[in-house]
């Protein structure tokens, strides 16, 4: 427990050059989770159904000031309590690495997500322009350090397909702990093996007397 607390006390004050390659290289361990979340039915036929409803841009944008107003919207509860939210949760979370999850529609807007967002539009985000928009199957963010504890996020996104068709995106936020980039310790050498010793060699039996 001491060695945690020194090595986060230490990655707080100052992150290794290298952090946001590592960081990366940890996203990148990910992939297979948001291949899962994507690819999951249950989740597939939220964001269809939710694409059927209609929803004006006009719409979408009203909700965002709403949501971003009044941390108390019962919108806010409704995205992260429902089957989807449910759903969601249940896939992500055997990595306690993941901060965030969350599911966009086809307008860029939530379907569900694993805990309160500050927007409820990702339509102006990389996640969902460089995904649905664009058309690129993987998105990795800028990995971003957090202030005064040695942390790093980092947003995996992926567009969603139901069948050949795009219908939406998804994104899971990595936090990647101080711990989680610091070195492995360096393995203490074993001691040389000692040769074995020469067998003495034989004393020579006299001769009889004759």
């Amino acid at each position: 427990m001491l060695v945690a607390l020194v090595l986060a006390a230490a990655f707080a004050q100052e992150s290794p050059v290298d952090a946001p390659r590592r960081v990366r290289g940890l996203a990148n361990g990910r992939l297979a989770l948001v291949r899962r979340v994507i690819s999951d039915p249950d989740l597939v036929r939220a964001i269809a159904t939710r694409n059927k409803v209609a929803e004006s841009p006009a719409d979408v944008k009203r909700k965002d000031d709403d949501w971003q107003r009044d941390p108390e919207l019962p919108l806010r509860r409704e995205v992260v309590a429902n089957e989807c939210a449910a759903r969601l949760k249940t896939i992500v979370q055997e990595d306690p690495a993941i901060s965030e999850a969350y599911l966009m529609d086809n307008r860029g807007a939530l379907v569900c997500s694993i805990a309160d967002v500050p927007d409820y539009w990702q339509g102006d985000e990389p996640n969902f322009q460089r995904t649905f928009g664009q058309g690129q199957f993987l998105f990795v963010g800028e990995p971003a350090p957090e202030t005064g504890t040695g942390a790093w996020t980092v947003p995996i996104s992926m567009v969603v397909l139901d069948g050949p068709t795009k219908i939406g995106a998804a994104t899971l936020t990595l936090r990647v702990s101080a711990e989680m980039l610091a070195p492995p310790p360096t393995p203490t050498p074993l001691p040389p093996y000692p040769s074995p010793e020469a067998p003495p060699a034989p004393t020579p039996t006299p001769p009889p007397v004759r």
